[in-house]
């Protein structure tokens, strides 16, 4: 997959298509381990969401 610069892994990776209390677990654990990204996740989220 060099056209898209992934690993073939991440290109067939259906983890977004748990339920929502999942997600929001997993995404909790990501942050708690990279807390500096915090406030880039909310940047990203707002402008998703907004």
């Amino acid at each position: 997959m060099i056209a898209l610069d992934i690993e073939p892994v991440e290109l067939f990776d259906f983890g977004h298509q748990k339920d929502n209390e999942t997600l929001l677990v997993e995404i909790n654990k990501m942050l708690k381990s990279s807390p500096e990204k915090i406030p880039e996740v909310y940047k990203i989220i707002r402008a998703i969401v907004n």
